[in-house]
């Protein structure tokens, strides 16, 4: 199911890239990994092309400013919404550099955290352009010189046989890559992770400023502004008409606290949305339903998949009924 394709997958990525990038775009740069990326989120066959493996992690390389670490935020966030088993932990190897410099132990006190768990490392082999070397990862400790990026593979090497992933990110190429670590890391990276190329200008310089990124509270599940994708594709003009009421109700809102009159409860706009996609509900199909009922379960939404099962016993009673006046 990849990007293109799919308005239910689009629905579910854009509004995750919207929480994590502020206009975030889609353009010919991006296009092509995004489509890639999708499959790999929905675990869709057509992903395991050109040698790229489901089982494997995601390391996307390409240059400064070319939206590595956004989209990797934003798989992150949709593995979230997905409750997706494959959700993952995030630190950069800056972090991790500073926190192995402050710790006695080193290693064990820094990704012991995170053994038994999926992991994207960022910035993975920054390169110092004053020196030529990794910025980072190259390091002395009580007089013995360490590398970082190498112990870090050899680390998430011994989980990945365990079953867990690690995804990184990189503005090295694949020459720098080998140049940078020794054969033996790059064979580990290489079965450890699908490499992806990430091309496109930097996209920094047009970045809108950026909101403190929240985890999603468990009560914004299910909210109306979330569920509207559920009916999007079958009755978009009914989507359309529940967007207005919601600005309207908004806009009314703003009004009553500026005359400090109490608010309207949000409620009511639910309920009659939720009276609309009952009323909706008869004249969908069997296919469609199920369709529709499957999102609303991926979405936690237990009221909308409650109101849809309710749907399917009532056309089951109606088809026994008939069956019962037809054998007679």
């Amino acid at each position: 199911m990849s990007y293109q394709n799919n308005t239910v997958i689009q629905g579910r990525f854009d509004y995750c890239a919207a929480e994590i990038v502020p206009g975030f775009t889609i353009d010919d740069s991006n296009r092509k990994v995004i489509d890639l990326l999708c499959q790999y989120l929905t675990a869709d066959a057509a992903f395991e092309t050109n040698g790229n493996m489901l089982g494997r992690g995601l390391f996307l390389a390409g240059t400064v400013g070319s939206g590595k670490t956004d989209l990797m935020r934003i798989v992150q966030r949709y593995f979230w919404y997905a409750k997706d088993a494959r959700q993952f932990a995030f630190m950069s190897m800056i972090d991790y550099s500073r926190q192995y410099a402050k710790t006695e132990g080193g290693e064990g006190d820094v990704l012991d955290r995170f053994r038994n768990r999926h992991l994207f490392l960022d910035e993975f082999g920054m390169i110092d352009e004053k020196t030529g070397l990794r910025k980072y990862e190259l390091i002395t400790s009580y007089g013995t010189k360490l590398d970082l990026g190498e112990m870090v593979i050899l680390s998430r090497y011994n989980e990945f046989k365990k079953g867990y992933l690690t995804h990184l990110t990189t503005n090295l190429t694949l020459s720098e890559l080998e140049q940078q670590y020794d054969s033996r890391t790059v064979s580990r990276i290489r079965e450890m992770c699908n490499i992806i190329p990430v091309v496109g200008p930097d996209r920094r310089p047009l970045a809108k400023p950026r909101l403190q990124v929240q985890p999603p509270k468990p009560e914004e599940t299910g909210n109306v502004m979330q569920l509207l994708p559920l009916i999007q594709q079958i009755y978009p003009e009914q989507a359309k008409q529940l967007k207005n009421t919601i600005e309207h109700i908004a806009a009314k809102q703003s009004i009553t606290t500026a005359k400090e009159k109490p608010k309207p409860k949000p409620e009511s706009t639910y309920e009659s949305w939720m009276v609309r996609f009952k009323e909706s509900l008869p004249e969908i199909e069997g296919d469609e339903l199920s369709k529709l009922l499957k999102e609303a379960e991926l979405k936690q939404s237990h009221e909308i998949a409650a109101v849809i099962r309710s749907e399917f016993q009532r056309r089951m009673e109606a088809e026994e009924a008939v069956n019962q006046v037809t054998n007679v």
